[in-house]
């Protein structure tokens, strides 16, 4: 058996919670509102389900997993500036707006992205498998690089589905961007 309470106190000492936050008998969090982790955590405290609003674990130089986050969230998901983040595994399955992984220049997989309803937000790297990126709307790149050709490549395919994925290979490789044509 979870102890309910015992999840709720390590959710509210390590993050800042709007809205109302409820644990399930498996010890899954799920929130109605937003949620901003501190700043100084190795890992998630507490195992999320869904969060309603936005979940933020950015800015955050010991994190190294996103084991833990929610399956779903309903707005943005954000772990920009996680320096030792060198996968998206354990990001959400489904998020509901934008997805914010950029300036992670450790990110050697993008393995654990799920499907983003808005924009991606990457740093680009010319060693980092980027097909995963067509699971969402629209990418960006941050820094913005100026009439880049992969992100231009990538937007024309990006939302299309997996069928998709092959023709977009084909066209960053023939650009000459083999390593970003990988899943």
């Amino acid at each position: 058996m979870v102890d309910k309470d015992a999840e709720l106190e390590k959710l509210f000492g390590s993050c800042v919670v709007t809205g109302e936050a409820s644990v399930d008998d498996n010890g899954l969090v799920s929130c109605t509102g937003d949620v901003r982790l501190a700043q100084d955590l190795h890992m998630l405290p507490v195992k999320f389900h869904h969060v309603a609003g936005y979940f933020d674990c950015s800015n955050n130089a010991l994190l190294t997993s996103l084991q833990g986050s929610p399956k779903t969230v309903g707005k943005w998901f954000n772990c920009s500036i996680v320096p030792e983040l060198k996968s998206l595994e354990g990001a959400p399955e489904t998020v509901g707006i934008d997805f914010d992984c950029s300036y992670n220049a450790s990110l050697e997989s993008l393995k654990g992205l799920g499907r983003v309803n808005g924009g991606l937000n990457i740093t680009y790297q010319r060693t980092l498998p980027l097909l995963r990126c067509l699971q969402a709307k629209y990418v960006t790149f941050d820094p913005i690089l100026p009439n880049h050709p992969v992100e231009r490549i990538l937007n024309k395919y990006a939302g299309k589905g997996r069928r998709e994925m092959f023709w977009c290979q084909k066209e960053l490789e023939d650009a000459g961007f083999e390593e970003n044509a990988r899943w």
